[in-house]
């Protein structure tokens, strides 16, 4: 049977943590760096944001999910790179918490309807509900979890959505054209013949949207964190 990964921050993943892998994988972290000690046990305190706890569960959590999307294999890296991608993984989490705070600020409401909603769409992806809890499990989740996670998702994205108005985000056709020749000019395929744009605007497109929008989402978080209190310990 295909094995499934129930992965409920993926969207917030893309936006935030996407963001801070892609753009920060390999640098240092010039703001807030961490100790460099991983070794902690899963109740531990591993950063603190204004005063919130994040624990050494909710770090293993989305290091797992985090490796997993972006297809990186944490035994394979060097004890360097591992450390940068320690240092990534809690930057995300950092991030995800001061903007889960923001949002609690506003105005926004999330509905029990709209958290049913997705977690049955979760069930739908397996074949009985002992395959779901199992996935539940492997992940280290339990369905109370999975909603909070859930309920987390919606209220950060509903509120970049109303601060950022990340939907109205666009991409010029010449902003199109650049990645395109710019994908062509670094391709190492030795193809005869390249794609034509038109095959490939749709994607590329959407791939400009979402870098426009990562930038923002960077930017406003960037803003927040300097009026924010925050420990990392690990």
């Amino acid at each position: 049977m295909e094995k499934k990964n129930i992965f409920i921050i993926v969207a917030l993943v893309v936006l935030i943590g996407g963001f801070l892998l892609f753009y920060s994988f390999g640098e240092e972290s010039s703001n807030n760096p961490t100790n460099q000690n991983t070794t902690f046990e899963s109740g531990d305190v591993v950063a603190t944001v204004n005063g919130e706890e994040i624990i050494g569960s909710d770090f293993e959590l989305i290091y797992s999910q985090i490796s997993t999307q972006q297809g990186v294999d944490p035994a394979t890296l060097d004890e360097q790179t591992q450390n940068q991608f320690s240092s990534q993984v809690i930057e995300t989490l950092v991030t995800q918490v001061l903007l889960k705070q923001e949002a609690e600020k506003s105005d926004i409401v999330v509905s029990e309807e709209s958290i049913d909603l997705q977690v049955e769409s979760a069930k739908g992806q397996f074949e009985s509900d002992e395959a779901f809890q199992q996935a539940l499990s492997t992940e280290n989740l339990t369905e109370e979890s999975l909603r909070n996670q859930i309920w987390e998702s919606i209220i950060i994205n509903s509120y970049l959505q109303q601060e950022l108005n990340l939907s109205t985000v666009t991409a010029t056709e010449s902003e199109i054209a650049q990645v395109y020749e710019q994908a062509i000019a670094s391709s190492e395929a030795e193809v005869e013949v390249a794609a034509p744009l038109s095959d490939v605007y749709a994607q590329l497109e959407a791939m400009v949207i979402q870098q426009k929008q990562q930038e923002l989402i960077s930017q406003f978080t960037e803003n927040l964190r300097v009026d924010a209190e925050i420990e990392i310990f690990i």
